[in-house]
């Protein structure tokens, strides 16, 4: 069982970040279609959970210590190479998203410049990244509760003091034409871009504890987004498009002090998925994400030299690409990503099946 509620803590983690915590995320994959997209919560919960466990599997499987090793598992080389660098591209945008989210924070609820929000991000980042996958599932894992805590808390308190509008009106056109839709793209680019530590997290992990850890995993992302999903709607459309922080601004309206302590939360989730995609973009890109201390001479002490070197480069155009700004991020790239990650779950939908004819 502790196995298991590390692996679902873990994996919640990685998924949870900017666009999820800030409620940015839930509503343009969901908000914009409307309460009945509530539905489109549960569907996309069943798929974190089934094809998390997929990805667990496959990890063990392929005894992947990275997400190449899986990918190539998985694939045939062409598709996996195209896996492969859509994935690298990917997690370079999602770490980017993090990093505005983080920026997002500093300007509107601490006074700070947005840039000095999004390195002192990244810099944590990378300082956790440097300790390797040990490091970064420790990291990752000791967030959670405060997270899901916090979404409930702000959500349900909302929920609980202020009706929901039935006249509201979606703030902006979806970027698809459905929320089943809707669904599956949000699954599959948090799929993807959870790959890079989930597929060595399955090869370090008992096989028993992954398929409740995966349920665990996405009992806990469904519960806090069915909540943000929900709550959204006791805020008039106008002030949902004037925000990058709808949950900043649901809390402040709870209680005035809650909104700068829901920011300092907010900043910790940021932080758990900023390490899991910088762990996932320097391992693929080293191919080594298991860094030991080096000995004064030997090729070992430039592989960790490397890794550092890795590391900062990454970290630095993660930074730079944050200047673009949270929503333009979430409401582009991240649409991007969900269809390109349908690619990967046909992938472990092929193998699953494979398996069960034998």
């Amino acid at each position: 069982m502790g196995a298991a509620l590390r692996v679902g803590a873990a994996f919640a983690g990685t998924v949870v970040g900017a666009g999820f915590a800030s409620g940015q995320e839930i509503l343009q994959f969901f908000g914009l279609y409307g309460l009945q997209a509530g539905w489109g919560v549960g569907l996309a919960g069943a798929l974190l959970a089934g094809y998390g466990y997929l990805i667990l599997r496959a990890g063990a499987r392929f005894q992947a210590r990275s997400h190449r090793e899986l990918l190539t598992g998985l694939a045939t080389p062409p598709l996996a190479a195209l896996l492969d660098g859509l994935l690298l591209l990917f997690l370079l945008g999602g770490l980017a998203a993090m990093a505005a989210g983080a920026g997002a924070v500093a300007r509107e609820q601490l006074g700070l410049p947005a840039p000095a929000g999004s390195a002192l991000l990244v810099a944590g980042a990378a300082t956790a990244v440097l300790f390797g996958l040990e490091g970064v599932v420790r990291t990752i894992a000791a967030v959670v509760p405060w997270l899901l805590g916090a979404v409930l808390l702000v959500a349900l308190g909302n929920l609980a003091t202020h009706p929901l509008d039935p006249g509201w009106a979606p703030p902006a056109p979806a970027v698809l034409p459905a929320w089943p839709l809707a669904a599956v793209a949000y699954g599959s680019y948090n799929l993807i871009l959870a790959v890079g530590v989930l597929g060595p997290l399955g090869r370090a992990s008992p096989r028993q504890a992954l398929l409740p850890g995966a349920l665990v995993g996405a009992a806990i992302l469904a519960s806090g987004a069915l909540a943000i999903h929900f709550s959204l709607f006791t805020l008039e459309p106008q002030v949902l498009q004037e925000t990058e922080l709808p949950m900043v601004l649901l809390a402040t309206r709870l209680a005035p002090g809650l909104g700068p302590a829901y920011s300092l939360v907010l900043l910790a989730e940021i932080f758990t998925t900023a390490v899991a995609n910088l762990f996932g973009l320097v391992a693929r890109l080293d191919r080594s994400p298991f860094p030991r201390p080096a000995p004064p001479r030997g090729p070992a002490r430039g592989a960790v030299s490397r890794w550092r070197t890795t590391t900062l480069a990454v970290s630095v155009l993660a930074w730079l690409m944050a200047q673009v700004g949270l929503a333009a991020l979430v409401r582009n790239l991240y649409t991007l990503m969900g269809v390109a990650g349908v690619t990967l779950l046909a992938a472990l939908s092929r193998q699953a099946l494979g398996e069960l004819r034998r």
